[in-house]
């Protein structure tokens, strides 16, 4: 029963989506009437003939759950329908005056849409009825002109849903088989409005299932009686009737948990290392990362019988779960054992924050986002209070396992790239197998994640470690040559790609399929296809010789998580919007360094969640960081609440420190941040966007000049006139100096040179100059060194 009740939640509202082509349901539902399926429930007979025409005969158990959850008659479903009430707690009522939506004319509203931190107000944006992929216009919203007919798109899109829902009916063990229809609802529902008529349409489909399935996962097992006072409680409160105690008592009693998990360690785990050799095993440094913290998280939801719904989030380093009140005594054991097996592994480098808080009924349907600020906070303080779980638990633990020396000291080499004692060679076996995990990552096409208890592998490389929480991955460019793969369950991820049921040919009863988003890109030299090193990355710079760092993340995410939604801060809405964050900066960014401009010129170490961290040629990254910032403000519907800050350090010399240079590119980031957010900070100058398009402009036309001949010593007379144009401003302040004829000296310097310099060819392109320099003054200084760095010898 189980079972049924996570398949019915997930597919309980799936007939909204068949509605939407316009079809009729199935005719064995003809004879029911609103008495029996539910004042809302229309939608259900549609809903209990997609279970009973499309899934295996083993799973149609779920039909009546699903026909009948708007009208519970008995425990379980009371379950879907209590999941289902807590879960639309995000849908917003229309105001007076709002139009009521049809499904066949109202498209998805984005998120990104509904985000008000005070700094304007944002535009309506929506996107199309497609299949999710990383094409531009399928997953970029867009205005809306004018009101149209969505029955072609609904018909075309369900038509290719259920083909290739029928295409898993050979999946005969029920994860696999939930697993892989959850993958598939995420590629065809991401985009479906989940409720149109009475409320704003800006929850998707998808986001509603998932969480839905999550809710009734965590209320199997609770008393009918607290379900029963819940669900009366809910429904007076919508009627604005007097609750009676029992009602309220299960309104507030707690019978959730909000789990969080956070990786501590990162920054010094991947750039405090020798540039000796780095760059080869850089992106599995990082990647190493994402997949230990996936890999606990799983973990978590394996102990606690948790599906894949459950996991709200997880990138970044860190991860949000919705578990029932009851995990808590296991959550205690499982955050000790993570810690000692990470102590064990890590040596102290990297710890697991795993906190938890107790949430209600009223958490879910008032904000639910202010358990997901609290949960942060949480994690903040825990984060000072590093093997505490292990310090005051009865288990036995030597103080030295914790603060004693991990090596033994004495003429013993050290790894080049980590540090660590090694017996001997130059790097140790774990850097080693981050190499070949960067070179495996970047030509992969398939990940195979096997989840099997008995996996645990004594040894010291990345993949020993993770089958400590017993996990294995392989990795592979086809699935031709996979052969038998032994593990209790098995999922096949396609990467970069949502057509994952090409991969359908492999016929082990207990796979699931399904895809990921990977910044992979990684610069190969052309001879020999290995990774490329720092000196490489130098060499391939026009101009100077230099690699550079790009650290960049979104401006004001806590004030938009704890702001940004009002009082709509929502299970649903607050798992979307880490999703298209995600979708960004995991998926997009990867788009955006495949470009011929890019491709083996820049090394994208880490891009998810909010931020990225990009290493290259140091000519490429103002020109990518330039792309990404575009690209972002289009994907979040240009509103003006939600901005992207840079900052770019140059490496003084190719042996540079990769520790120091991304020290350096934080504080540059951070300086932009102090500046007024929404801004670059490149070659030490902090300027807006817009100001910095201008000097990119600006950069490219003095470049030209003297490329048709015009001399370096052009150059050195701009900096003189800049120099001019400080010394007024010291004098008679910024304006003044801007626009005060009697302190414009500079002006005159400058319309001097550009007279002298003219002539029939170039009379054009100085006239941009100079009209460019006008408006970026105090700016002129980047565009100079830029130029000089580009032509430089």
């Amino acid at each position: 029963m189980q079972e049924e009740i996570r398949l019915a939640a997930l597919l309980h509202d799936i007939g909204k989506f068949w509605q939407g082509t316009g079809e009729p349901h199935d005719e064995r539902y003809n004879h029911l009437t609103t008495e029996d399926y539910g004042e809302h429930g229309a939608h259900s007979k549609w809903s209990a003939s997609f279970v009973v025409r499309y899934l295996p005969v083993e799973f149609q158990g779920c039909e009546r759950l699903v026909l009948y959850h708007h009208n519970p008659k008995d425990y379980e479903l009371k379950i879907i329908s209590l999941a289902d009430w807590l879960s639309s707690g995000e849908r917003r009522r229309l105001s007076e005056g709002e139009r009521r939506g049809k499904r066949m004319y109202t498209p998805l509203k984005s998120i990104f849409s509904a985000i008000d931190i005070g700094k304007g107000k944002p535009s309506e944006y929506y996107y199309p009825i497609k299949k999710l992929e990383l094409k531009r216009d399928v997953i970029f919203p867009r205005r809306i002109e004018g009101v149209r007919g969505l029955r072609v798109d609904y018909n075309r899109l369900w038509s290719e849903f259920v083909g290739e829902v029928e295409r898993i009916r050979t999946i005969i063990d029920f994860d696999a088989y939930f697993n892989t229809l959850y993958s598939l609802l995420q590629k065809y529902t991401w985009c479906v409005p989940s409720a149109v008529w009475k409320d704003v349409p800006d929850v998707s489909l998808f986001d509603h299932l998932k969480t839905t399935c999550a809710i009734a996962s965590c209320l199997y097992d609770v008393d009918g009686k607290y379900i029963d006072n819940v669900i009366s409680g809910l429904e007076k409160r919508y009627k604005k009737e007097k609750l009676s105690d029992e009602e309220e008592k299960a309104l507030n009693k707690h019978r959730f948990l909000l789990i969080g998990g956070d990786i501590s360690g990162v920054q010094k785990f991947i750039y405090s290392i020798t540039s000796e050799g780095a760059a080869k095993g850089l992106r599995g440094r990082s990647f190493y990362l994402e997949l230990l913290s996936e890999s606990i998280a799983k973990y978590v939801l394996r102990e606690l019988r948790l599906p894949i719904t459950n996991l709200l989030y997880c990138g970044g380093g860190h991860f949000y779960i919705l578990a029932p009140k009851t995990a808590e005594k296991d959550l205690e054991r499982m955050r000790r054992v993570i810690t000692e097996k990470l102590l064990e592994m890590h040596r102290g480098e990297l710890y697991l924050v795993l906190v938890w808080l107790p949430l209600s009924a009223n958490d879910f349907m008032e904000n639910f986002g202010r358990a997901w600020e609290d949960i942060g906070k949480e994690i903040f303080i825990r984060k000072k209070r590093k093997f505490e779980e292990i310090l005051n638990s009865h288990h036995i633990l030597k103080y030295d396992d914790i603060f004693g020396p991990f090596d033994e000291g004495g003429a013993k080499p050290f790894c080049v790239v980590c540090g660590r004692e090694i017996k001997e060679g130059e790097k140790c076996n774990f850097c080693n197998s981050l190499e070949e995990l960067a070179k495996e990552l970047s030509e992969a096409n398939y990940i195979l994640e096997i989840d099997s208890k008995e996996g645990k592998v004594k040894g010291d490389t990345w993949r020993d470690l993770l089958s400590e929480f017993g996990f294995k991955y392989e990795f592979h460019s086809d699935l031709k040559h996979i052969g038998r793969i032994d593990g209790k369950y098995i999922s096949i991820y396609k990467v970069n790609d949502t057509a994952f049921l090409g991969s359908l040919d492999v016929n082990v009863s207990n796979v699931s399929f399904g895809f990921k988003f990977i910044a992979k890109e990684t610069p190969h030299v052309m001879e020999n296809k290995k990774i490329k090193d720092f000196d490489d990355l130098a060499n391939d710079s026009e101009g100077i010789k230099r690699w550079a760092v790009l650290r960049a993340d979104v401006d004001d995410l806590g004030k938009i998580l704890s702001e940004g939604l009002g009082e709509d801060r929502t299970i649903s809405r607050l798992s979307n919007l880490s999703f298209m964050l995600s979708l960004f900066f995991k998926g997009w960014v990867e788009r955006i360094s495949e470009g011929s401009e890019y491709k083996d010129k820049i090394y994208v170490i880490y891009s998810g969640g909010d931020d990225l961290f990009i290493v290259g040629a140091w000519d490429r990254l103002p020109m990518i960081g330039e792309d990404i910032y575009n690209d972002f403000r289009d994907f979040t519907c240009m509103n003006p609440n939600i901005t992207l800050s840079s900052g770019i350090i140059i490496a003084p010399s190719k042996k540079y420190p990769l520790y120091q240079a991304a020290d350096f590119a934080g504080k540059a980031l951070e300086k932009s941040k102090l500046s007024g957010k929404d801004r670059i900070t490149f070659l030490g100058e902090t300027m807006k966007w817009e100001e910095f398009c201008e000097i990119i402009g600006l950069m490219e036309n003095l470049k030209r000049m003297l490329e048709s001949g015009v001399s370096r010593g052009f150059l050195h007379k701009l900096s003189r006139i800049y120099e001019e144009y400080k010394a007024q401003v010291k004098k008679h302040g910024e304006l003044s100096a801007r626009y005060d004829d009697r302190y414009g000296r500079w002006r005159w310097l400058l319309a001097y040179l550009i007279a002298r310099t003219r002539s029939k060819d170039n009379e054009r392109l100085l006239k941009e100059i100079e009209s460019l320099i006008y408006k970026n003054i105090e700016h002129l200084p980047v565009a100079v060194r830029w130029v000089e760095y580009m032509t430089r010898e």
